[in-house]
């Protein structure tokens, strides 16, 4: 690429992004330059309405003006692939549920450490499975509450075809946060590493909790490694599942095991709990029944 291309390519890419932020209604003087859009970004928190999605794509890989929330307005019905990519400043995020498909990697690593991205508001709703969307949080710092429907997970025919595979994969809890997940798998393959939060233990020391509604056809490899090595709270519950699934397989120290690495609890039904403990046998400790 030419200097000359990237200078262009640069010029356009401030250009999109001052039409998306005034899209807002915050209005940014030609006067301003690329190092202070973050003030103008910044009065767009808590706003809503504007600019559709496809406004911000230009940069998702940049250092620029990335904005700490985002409010997208109701009607938009796709967010692209890689819309928040590595947006380490992004604390919140909120989807209407007009939105049909999402992206993969569209909320990969954002957030941080020090301020998780809480995305309690993010609405899914009407999203559609899709084998293109997978990674949607993966590598994330995160925090709130999220559902996984039916209808995302519906029409999976193995562990990777499903739109949530790699869904949160190795994404973070921080410490002093919770993440509620709900995941309704009825009839469905729960795909692999929907929810592997094995990442490291120094950044992963929150509270995490998922819960699985109806009874899931099959728990593929890694679904559910959680917080490996940390002291947070954290536990899975199959909240009406009698029956446990078949899985790839279910030793503690195999790598395809859905439950490799759990430390904290899996909660049954009271009804199921001792067909749970014989299937999962290398998990029958940790195998409790719901209320226990």
């Amino acid at each position: 690429m030419s200097i000359a291309t990237e200078i262009s390519r640069i010029q356009q890419a401030k250009a999109d992004i001052k039409t998306a932020i005034e899209a807002k209604g915050v209005t940014v003087p030609s006067s301003a330059t690329i190092d202070t859009y973050d003030d103008y970004v910044s009065q767009i928190s808590g706003g809503g309405g504007g600019a559709t999605p496809s406004a911000f794509t230009s940069w998702d890989y940049d250092d620029w003006g990335k904005p700490t929330n985002i409010v997208i307005k109701n009607g938009v019905t796709s967010i692209p692939k890689h819309y928040q990519y590595y947006n380490s400043s992004l604390s919140s995020c909120t989807i209407p549920s007009s939105v049909t498909d999402v992206g993969s990697y569209a909320f990969s690593y954002v957030g941080n450490s020090n301020r998780a991205c809480d995305i309690s508001n993010i609405n899914f709703t009407n999203v559609a499975s899709d084998s293109g969307m997978n990674n949607i949080f993966a590598g994330s710092y995160l925090k709130g509450s999220i559902t996984i429907t039916n209808k995302m997970l519906s029409g999976a025919t193995s562990a990777t075809t499903s739109t949530c595979y790699n869904f949160f994969n190795s994404a973070s809890v921080p410490g002093g946060n919770t993440l509620t997940i709900h995941i309704y798998a009825d009839g469905v393959i729960v795909p692999r590493a929907i929810c592997n939060f094995s990442t490291s233990s120094t950044s992963n020391k929150g509270g995490l909790d998922i819960i699985v509604h109806g009874t899931p056809t099959f728990l593929s490899q890694q679904a559910f490694v959680t917080l490996t090595g940390v002291t947070g709270t954290q536990k899975i519950t199959f909240a009406d599942c009698t029956t446990p699934p078949d899985a790839s397989s279910y030793t503690a120290t195999g790598t395809s095991s859905p439950f490799k690495g759990v430390k904290g609890n899996i909660y049954v039904p009271s009804a199921g709990l001792t067909a749970w403990q014989t299937k999962y046998s290398d998990f029958s400790s940790q195998i409790k029944a719901i209320g226990t």
